[in-house]
């Protein structure tokens, strides 16, 4: 669940100037941090792949909306 995102979705939304055509499913990258606020876990920063796959007959792939994003680093 994503609680905030400075500067990442005014960055993104800002990059289409008009709604004539969907963009294709990870055509952008924006880096995502996450972060936990009780300090128990390190910082992560990674490369998110915008937007993600929407349609459900797609929704094994890794671009899907309906598939969890690793976070981890490599």
């Amino acid at each position: 669940m994503v609680i905030a995102a400075t500067g990442v979705a005014e960055d993104y939304t800002a990059s289409f100037s008009t709604a004539l055509d969907a963009p294709e499913p990870a055509s952008q990258t924006p880096m995502a941090k996450v972060e936990d606020p009780g300090e128990e876990y390190f910082p992560r920063q990674f490369a998110l792949g915008m937007p993600r796959d929407a349609d459900p007959k797609k929704a094994a792939t890794s671009a899907s909306i309906f598939q969890p994003v690793n976070g981890a680093q490599p």
